[in-house]
């Protein structure tokens, strides 16, 4: 489970630095737990809820009059308590990812929705070899874009029993359910856009290709004159073989990435340069599993064919750490430095409808 853990790291990671790019609001929540565990399909009286603390920092990376889009890396201490003579409690520290679309009817109020991702710090004691959770979240908040009072009930997907033999023939499965109270307050906060969420004429789309043997999907949002957010999705393999058989074999490896790219104009030629970071995931069944990321800094050239349609060069130097984990083996970690690279070959298309 550990490479699991790594995963969720590095992708909250990557989603609240790209965010950061288009902040509109950073907050610090704090407040109140109230967590236990929901069994199913086994009778447990006596567990009851317990009370901790969490602690988190938020950012808005959209806010309409109506519509909020926000990330939360939160600290969060959960578990639950029992009705035995040693008052016996279990806390489990979790770093939690929370990824939230708020609806806005009146100005002071808001109904929310989302997940969570939640890696396992430590526990106090142990139940299970669950080091990480995903989860459901639901809630309402009331107050002004300086201050506000939250309550929400976060639903946990994954089974926290797994060491008791026979538990997944039985059905039986213990899920995290959390109930938070909390306070948040604004220390940046940005005026309410009232304009369209989606401007399409703020975009541009396109592939991007070494060999002509895989391609990259590119999409990049328009910040100002000279500046550029790209986004990455590369898909080099996807493989389930064995479909009708109980031995299924997956492979899978592709990489995301985002960057900050800046222009400058020559004519009809422009300059790229940036900073670009990468996560790249390569895993086959039963076989390896590996996380790689990387940052480095663009160098390009494009040249504008048409109004819309732009053609173009880059090479982007940088530091890879690559993390690999072998099955019933050691893991292994390196780090490389890349200074010449393959170029990559990208065309682009602009949705401006001007």
């Amino acid at each position: 489970m550990k490479e699991i853990k790594i995963v969720l790291l590095a992708l909250n990671f990557l989603i609240m630095s790209e965010q950061l790019y288009a902040q509109k609001e950073i907050s610090l929540s704090f407040g109140l737990n109230r967590s236990n565990l929901v069994w199913t399909n086994f009778e447990e009286s006596g567990w009851q809820y317990k009370s901790d603390y969490f602690v988190g920092l938020r950012n808005v990376f959209i806010n309409h009059r109506k519509i909020e889009l926000s990330s939360e890396i939160q600290f969060s201490n959960k578990g639950w308590s029992t009705e035995d003579a040693n008052g016996d409690k279990q806390t489990f520290k979790y770093l939690d990812g929370i990824h939230l679309l708020t609806y806005k009817p009146i100005e002071y109020v808001g109904f929310y929705g989302g997940f969570n991702t939640g890696v396992l710090l430590n526990k106090s004691k142990v139940i299970s070899d669950r080091t990480f959770d995903i989860g459901l979240l639901t809630g309402v908040s009331i107050g002004s874009n300086k201050f506000k009072i939250f309550a929400h009930y976060n639903f946990g997907l994954l089974n926290n029993e797994l060491d008791t033999p026979g538990i997944e023939e039985l059905g039986i499965k213990a899920l995290n359910s959390n109930f938070q109270l909390g306070a948040r307050y604004s220390f940046l906060c940005r005026k309410t856009e009232e304009k369209s969420i989606i401007n399409l004429n703020s975009y541009e789309i396109g592939i991007s290709s070494t060999n002509l043997k895989s391609f990259k999907a590119i999409l990049k949002k328009q910040m100002d004159d000279r500046k550029y957010l790209r986004y990455e999705l590369l898909f080099s393999e996807l493989n389930l073989n064995g479909i009708n058989t109980k031995e299924k074999e997956l492979s899978i490896n592709f990489q995301l990435g985002f960057g900050v790219e800046k222009r400058k104009q020559i004519q009809q030629i422009e300059i790229l340069n940036g900073l670009v970071y990468r996560l790249g995931l390569s895993y086959e069944s039963g076989q390896h599993f590996s996380v790689s990321p990387f940052v480095g800094y663009l160098i390009g050239i494009q040249y504008k064919i048409k109004s819309k349609l732009n053609f173009g060069m880059e090479l982007i130097p940088g530091i890879t750490v690559n993390y690999i984990n072998f099955r019933n083996s050691e893991s292994i970690i390196n780090s490389n430095f890349t200074f010449i690279n393959l170029p990559n070959f990208f065309i682009t298309y602009n949705l401006n409808n001007q």
